[in-house]
């Protein structure tokens, strides 16, 4: 009998350390539930057809379902959040969840599955995720634009040659592309770039607003373009009466959800050359601006 223990112990310490080991290993779709976000440092966010508010940050992909955060990392594998580096979210007209990270992007489908895309481009870093009006995903690099094919399940490139590029959809669905020297039309239906004005500035960010008017911002610098007569506008009153956004770095314009008033998120420099101290939406009041207010 003492014998037969002997045989059995080790056998049995070694399945609960092969379990041990395997229940220690994360998957791909484990879940970190927490009442904290899992970094400071949002970047984009959005809302998914139940409801639920989904948060990219730097460090990671939360989703709040008003009570708490379910935090979604990068694990190194072929499935899963693509990098831990999030950008951009997007839900598309037939309810789609897209992540844009800096390494790749993914879908989150109705039923809460992920699914990596693949790309020409493998890994790369992408700043947003648009839809046109006609339903077709758009992601841009800080270099070119790609183009999500509903038939492959790849994203192909469609325009290249971009300088630091920032992309945004005008009222009347066309296609606009800031960049360092250069504000561009994109046609739509051949995305190519159709006419171009220079830059006032190297542009960073870049917003349109329901008038029609595009504004960016600089590194100490705001501009506002109506994309209709291609002329650039004095900037409100509002904007130019708050000393705390003119002499900040504008680094997030927010449009909220009723299309009528744009919040700015500030990234303001304290004493130069110190780290730049982001303060995002939410976290401290910003100025509302509803068009239109110019004169």
């Amino acid at each position: 009998m003492r014998y037969l223990s002997m045989m059995i112990l080790p056998l049995v310490l070694g399945t609960f350390l092969a379990c041990s080991r395997q229940g220690d290993m994360p998957r791909a779709m484990d879940v970190v539930v927490s009442e904290h976000i899992s970094n400071q440092n949002v970047l984009a966010f959005e809302e998914d057809a139940s409801g639920h508010i989904w948060i990219g940050t730097a460090r990671g992909l939360n989703k709040y379902d008003s009570h708490v955060f379910h935090q979604y990392f990068n694990l190194d594998d072929k499935i899963g959040l693509p990098d831990n580096h999030v950008n951009d979210i997007l839900r598309d007209s037939a309810g789609r969840l897209w992540i844009a990270t800096s390494g790749g992007a993914c879908l989150i489908t109705r039923q809460g599955e992920f699914q990596r895309v693949d790309s020409d481009n493998p890994g790369a870093y992408l700043r947003q995720v648009l839809e046109l009006p006609d339903g077709r995903i758009l992601f841009g690099t800080p270099n070119s634009l790609g183009m999500y094919n509903e038939a492959s399940g790849r994203i192909d490139l469609v325009l290249g040659g971009l300088m630091m590029s920032t992309f945004t959809i005008s009222p009347d669905g066309s296609l606009w592309c800031t960049e360092f020297e250069r504000i561009s039309r994109i046609n739509t239906s051949k995305l190519e770039i159709e006419n171009s004005i220079p830059s006032p500035f190297k542009v960073y960010h870049s917003c349109m607003m329901p008038d029609s008017t595009l504004w960016m911002s600089g590194i100490g610098n705001l501009a506002v373009l109506d994309t209709r007569s291609m002329e650039f506008r004095p900037l409100p009153g509002e904007v130019r009466s708050n000393s705390r956004i003119m002499k900040a770095d504008v680094d997030l314009f927010l449009l909220c959800r009723d299309s009528t008033s744009l919040v700015p998120a500030l990234s303001i420099r304290t004493v130069r050359p110190s780290p730049t101290k982001c303060l995002r939406a939410g976290l401290i009041p910003c100025l509302k601006i509803r068009p239109p207010t110019f004169g």
